[in-house]
């Protein structure tokens, strides 16, 4: 029982590898790393480039890895669509180490061998481990190429100076990414994202910390499961769903109220000021003991939280928020704050037992501490069960 235990939890257990190569030094990581796979129950196709082998020889990948090293795109004594039969049969592609120029092949479309040829048509999940020196890192284009990548949904490791990650590094990514579940598809996330900031000034604005991006997380985790995802966020990322970037509170509420209503699940994650800036006064004083100079006298208001008005007229089972303060349940009504489905955080005070945030254990995992990746898998694992 705890060997078939064991193969459950074995995420590489049954899967197919493709394994994309390219002419870099770091060639040599791949070996470790294919032992340490295949010793996991995971199986291997490899595509490798024409330089690649200047690195590491056939023999050594063919030895480790138990299968065939492809090289050419057309075989005259076998004919073979290789392009399309491993894009059917593999689970996720690995391209590693990735250089600088077959990263911009894969960003423009350009197919000119069998390698470059499987990742145009792959689409499943791709991760790549970039690696080049120093110069070709930090090249605009290089960036501007890794942006596109992430934009199109690859998952891409990062490369301090251009030395590509470890084997385990690659391993743990590998084994996070297949154990993402398809279980979202057919259903439309708004989720916002950020610290909503009030102008008042040039340069100058009011804003709660610390700064948050949990929406962006789970803005991902979303999409990674299927979910046709709109972020509202106050700054923009390299990622392959919808943005709308907002500034104020007043931006945010507008653009929540267009979209909320095509949208099966709405996650209020973006952090609202409490205060807006009422009025900007100014004057000169000057005394013998003071420099003249300009005075500032600012005036504030309480902020207006659209959150509890919108949640009145949500759909059943729609709206989840993500707050950082301490809030009070009420018990007398069984309602949760602000008046959305679910209330995610770590700090809710006067918690029944059988409240719908005990059943789901949304408490638990936050006292735990996750990083804000594991937590948004786990916030998703726990919601959306079937």
């Amino acid at each position: 029982m705890v060997e078939e235990n064991q193969k459950e939890l074995n995420i590489f257990n049954g899967k197919v590898i493709v394994l994309g190569i390219t002419g870099a030094m770091a060639c040599y990581k791949l070996c470790p790393l294919i032992i340490h796979l295949r010793n996991r129950g995971a199986r291997f196709r490899i595509v490798a480039s024409e330089n690649a082998l200047n690195f590491i020889t056939k023999t050594t990948l063919q030895t480790l890895a138990k299968t065939e090293v492809l090289t050419t795109q057309f075989n005259p004594k076998k004919f073979d669509d290789n392009h399309k039969s491993l894009e059917e049969e593999g689970d996720i592609f690995l391209l590693a180490p990735a250089t600088a120029q077959t990263i911009s092949k894969v960003a423009r479309g350009v197919a000119d061998n069998l390698l470059s040829s499987v990742l145009c048509a792959w689409r499943k999940p791709m991760l790549v481990a970039p690696a080049m020196n120093q110069g070709m890192w930090y090249n605009t284009a290089t960036q501007d190429n890794i942006s596109l990548l992430k934009k199109r949904g690859a998952f891409v490791l990062d490369a301090p100076k251009g030395v590509m990650a470890s084997a385990a590094v690659i391993c743990e990514e590998l084994e996070r990414i297949l154990k993402i579940r398809r279980n979202l598809e057919g259903k439309k996330f708004l989720i916002t994202n950020g610290n909503i900031q009030e102008q008042f000034g040039d340069g100058l604005a009011l804003s709660q910390l610390p700064v948050s991006n949990m929406g962006k997380f789970l803005a991902d985790m979303a999409y990674l499961r299927g979910a046709e995802v709109s972020l509202i966020t106050t700054n923009l990322f390299d990622a392959p769903y919808e943005q709308i970037l907002v500034k104020d509170t007043e931006q945010m509420r507008l653009a929540v109220s267009k979209n909320i209503f095509k949208a099966d699940y709405f996650f209020m994650a973006a952090l609202l000021p409490p205060y807006k800036p009422q009025i900007l006064k100014s004057g000169l004083e000057a005394d013998d003991n003071k420099v003249s100079g300009e005075d500032f006298y600012l005036t504030l208001s309480n902020n207006y939280d659209f959150f509890p008005a919108l949640c009145l007229q949500k759909k059943p089972n729609q709206v989840f928020a993500w707050v950082t303060e301490k809030t009070e349940y009420d018990t007398k009504s069984k309602r949760c704050p602000k008046g959305c489905d679910y209330l995610i955080e770590g700090a809710l005070q006067g918690l029944p037992e059988d409240s719908i945030f005990c059943k789901h254990g949304l408490r638990s995992i936050i006292e735990k501490q996750p990083s804000r990746q594991e937590l948004a898998a786990q916030i998703f694992d726990l919601i959306f069960r079937d």
